[in-house]
């Protein structure tokens, strides 16, 4: 009896607790980016309140408001979107034209919708606010991305950056193939980042390919969808080299369309580990020596590099803090995966 009554008062505990965080959280205004600061990183799955931070910086936007995303189905989302256009402010929208076939209908009339019908996906995921404030990452916008899948997001305050991508959303017309990009560097408060648009026919591969091979002590993959044989090559190589090197894979995409890369991964000696739980692990981010990430909406499959509307950045010489969200994302990942099961040759 006693045993039962314990029960129930720890479950009670456990409830309370949990109430007592979705209190905290929704009462606490959300670290927004600012100007001449090095870029944000912000994980879901790392207490921060992802969606939370999206509309409120959406609802401070005062002149313009940008939106490339694949799919675009969260009600706060659009909820935010809509008043700022009736509130006569420029809101573009760029969507999927598949994976969001539905969203005019949830749209202010005021909001300008283009919808991507090309061979690939449009699968960006940026948001520019007021010509300088940028947020882009793994995260689509729709509730399950933005409260509970793993996802990493980047915002800085960037005129540059903005522009730039401005200009690459300008490009974009309702079907057909992008036309191949430069990629561009930034300072942002101090920091370099470089950000590369997609498709690029060979260009991107080859640089990951060199910042692996640059990699002197460690490397830490975190993937949604992983098909490219030639990336896991080269972390095997890196594998010999002596780096320490280390893979977490969401467990759909491991056992379908990335077991072959799994294989060539373990026959390399590399531990890969894959979620266990229902929310899929859909990052898409490399961190080499604790110094420098790779992030954005590119899987490493061959469409990402030839066909889709994707993108990616590479941030150098990360900040102490910038570390510690790594840190802690890695840790995780590290929890909620298992070890993958061995694929046989």
């Amino acid at each position: 009896m006693r045993t039962f009554k314990f029960k129930v008062l720890f479950l009670w505990f456990l409830v309370l607790a949990g109430l007592a965080t979705f209190f905290v959280l929704e009462h606490t205004e959300p670290r927004l980016p600012e100007t001449n600061q090095t870029p944000l990183l912000y994980g879901n799955q790392v207490q921060n309140d992802m969606g939370k931070s999206l509309v409120t910086a959406i609802d401070q936007a005062q002149s313009s408001v940008i939106l490339m995303v694949y799919t675009l189905t969260d009600r706060r989302i659009i909820a935010t979107l809509n008043r700022k256009a009736e509130e006569n402010i420029p809101v573009e929208v760029i969507v999927d034209g598949k994976a969001s076939s539905q969203v005019e209908g949830r749209l202010s009339s005021k909001i300008k919708l283009l919808k991507r019908f090309g061979d690939g996906l449009m699968h960006l995921k940026i948001l520019v606010l007021d010509k300088q404030q940028v947020w882009l990452g793994s995260a689509n916008m729709t509730s399950d991305s933005l409260h509970m899948h793993g996802n990493l997001m980047t915002a800085v305050v960037s005129p540059p950056l903005a522009a730039a991508i401005t200009a690459h959303a300008e490009s974009l017309k309702p079907d057909g193939i992008t036309r191949a990009q430069a990629p561009s560097a930034f300072l942002l408060g101090g920091q370099k980042m470089e950000i590369w648009f997609l498709p690029d026919y060979g260009r991107a591969v080859n640089y990951l390919k060199q910042l692996i091979h640059s990699a002197k002590k460690t490397i830490r993959v975190a993937m949604f969808t992983w098909t490219r044989h030639d990336l896991a090559h080269a972390l095997v190589d890196a594998k010999r080299n002596g780096v320490d090197v280390q893979v977490a894979l969401d467990q759909y995409a491991a056992k379908g369309a990335g077991a072959t890369v799994v294989q060539i991964l373990q026959r390399g000696g590399i531990p890969v580990r894959v979620s266990s739980g229902t929310p899929l692990l859909h990052y898409k981010m490399m961190e080499i020596d604790g110094d420098l990430l790779v992030s954005g909406s590119a899987n490493w499959t061959r469409s990402a590099f030839t066909q889709n509307d994707d993108c990616f950045i590479v941030l150098h010489s990360l900040t102490e803090e910038q570390r510690t969200t790594l840190e802690n994302v890695w840790k995780v990942l590290q929890s909620e995966t298992r070890p993958a099961p061995l694929i046989s040759p």
